[in-house]
């Protein structure tokens, strides 16, 4: 699990360090601030490839690469660099506390031409071809014709990098399975039903349906059990007393959201699960009861959360639901722009937090 954070020439974060993370973590901050950023950092700097890069795109809803004149356009990359400054490299450190340590990943888009002719000619059966194609770029003052993907635990330290021509990617060299799994949960999008259906089957192996059971109960009491059925492809129901079982989706937003963060913990155990707005059709008056449940989840599969929000009354609830449980493991951070301009952050343990909810202060 992350116990501090550093953040350095990525989006719009200049320099900033988070320390003191806890089991569950919520970021909080007004629009534009870096929320949704600070949970790409954690998903780049938890991966071992550059195709992450790629994940985060997809996650803004830019599934497109983009090429000018055989070059990288502007707008696949830069984007990735504070104020599109990408002659800086993205760095991002992560202090572990299991046996790992320290966990660093750097990102470049600038190498050099000696390093990008060794890539192109190396361990490719289309090397000839694909040289062939962009060696006029190479002796261009262009050179940022590859991602270069550097990521260090301990005294490990492995370089990927990421091509694309003529329509074709390429990861070079291929890249071993992570150390630790980590899930990112969109604000966007739905995870697919046959996805969905999958993670339960891996839940229910495990015996430990019940823990998603007990939880969606909070939304409707009136769930009996759940399983999965196939219709065009399996898909998780749920029997609600009706005489025949219902499609999760039918049974509203909430229902489907909270299935999917459950369903994250479980198959992240042991890792790290990121959630971008995790308020999201849950109504307020549960809020408490199912910030107890996912605190109880989280301990049950040593999963590591990290969470956006915008909604005080999911900070407040939060905090009220992390206190009647046995270990108050919350943190709070608020990310704002400072006198300068640059992203800051505020945190808040359980103290400061009860503090600053009983004085109305803003937490958001």
């Amino acid at each position: 699990m992350y116990q501090r954070f550093h953040v350095q020439n990525f989006r719009g974060f200049s320099d900033l360090t988070i320390e003191n993370l806890s089991h569950v973590n919520l970021i909080t901050g007004f629009n534009n601030v870096g929320k949704t950023a600070l949970l790409e950092a954690l998903f780049l700097c938890s991966s071992n490839t550059p195709n992450s890069i790629l994940s985060i795109r997809t996650l803004r809803g830019l599934e497109k690469l983009y090429l000018a004149f055989g070059k990288w356009g502007e707008s696949s990359w830069s984007s990735l660099f504070h104020n599109h400054q990408d002659s800086i490299n993205v760095r991002l450190d992560g202090e572990l506390s299991s046996d790992i340590g320290i966990r660093s990943v750097e990102i470049s888009t600038h190498l050099d031409v000696s390093e990008l002719d060794n890539l192109i000619q190396s361990g490719n059966p289309r090397t000839g071809e694909f040289y062939d194609e962009i060696k006029g770029v190479l002796s261009t003052a262009e050179t940022s014709q590859a991602v270069r993907y550097t990521y260090t635990e301990g005294d490990l330290t492995r370089s990927h990098y990421m091509t694309f021509n003529a329509g074709e990617l390429r990861i070079t060299p291929q890249p071993a399975s992570p150390t630790f799994l980590t899930l990112f949960l969109s604000s966007r999008g739905r995870v697919s039903p046959e996805d969905e259906a999958g993670r339960f089957g891996n839940l229910d192996k495990k015996g430990k349906q019940h823990i998603l059971l007990e939880m969606l109960r909070i939304l409707e009491p009136r769930l009996q059990r759940l399983s999965v059925i196939y219709e065009a492809g399996p898909i998780l129901h749920g029997d609600i007393g009706l005489g025949r079982m219902l499609p999760l989706a039918e049974m509203g937003e909430g229902i489907v959201r909270l299935t999917s963060i459950v369903n994250a913990i479980a198959v992240a155990s042991n890792g790290i699960l990121l959630v971008d707005e995790i308020e999201i059709g849950i109504h307020y008056s549960v809020m408490s009861r199912v910030w107890e449940a996912i605190s109880k989840a989280a301990r049950e599969f040593n999963t590591q959360i990290f969470a956006t929000t915008h909604s005080r009354e999911c900070v407040v609830a939060a905090h009220e639901g992390f206190s009647q449980t046995e270990r108050y493991d919350l943190g709070l951070y608020r990310l704002y722009r400072n006198s300068k301009g640059e992203i800051a952050v505020a945190d808040y343990d359980q103290e400061n937090l009860e503090y600053a909810v009983e004085a109305g202060l803003e937490v958001r």
